[in-house]
């Protein structure tokens, strides 16, 4: 149970961060989006400046090739493939939980009133740099 917990924080905290994308840039494909490009400028033909969201230079990036938006696709899919088995799976173990059937009726006992005779009422006792408070 407690490794399902973890995987599934795992999960939900891979979530969060930011994947690149391929965006397109003078009709040449290039990986950005995540944390070390951000934001980009063009340089030349087949190369961007990449910043970060604070506008801090990280590197130059250059176009990807075919087979190298080919391999992103591959990835992508087979990431999407792994996310409908956990998907399943924890469908699966929420399924398996089955709900509690009670047995007759559930009487709740007898329980002093919320306030005190009296009211609500604190009383407090300074002496010094102790104070003492009482109901």
């Amino acid at each position: 149970m407690r490794a399902c917990a973890v995987i599934l924080m795992a999960v939900a905290l891979a979530g969060c961060e930011t994947s690149p994308e391929i965006n397109m840039v003078n009709g040449a494909p290039f990986l950005m989006g995540d944390a070390a490009c951000a934001r980009y400028r063009s340089v030349a033909p087949g190369l961007v400046q990449c910043f970060t969201a604070d506008d801090a230079p990280t590197e130059l990036r250059r176009a990807m090739n075919p087979q190298e938006v080919q391999v992103f696709f591959m990835q992508r899919q087979m990431q999407a493939q792994q996310m409908q088995g956990l998907n399943q799976s924890i469908q699966q173990l929420g399924q398996s939980f089955q709900p509690v059937q009670s047995q007759g009726q559930f009487v709740a006992p007898q329980v002093m009133p919320v306030a005190p005779p009296g009211g609500n009422q604190i009383r407090c006792i300074r002496a010094g740099i102790y104070t003492n408070c009482r109901y």
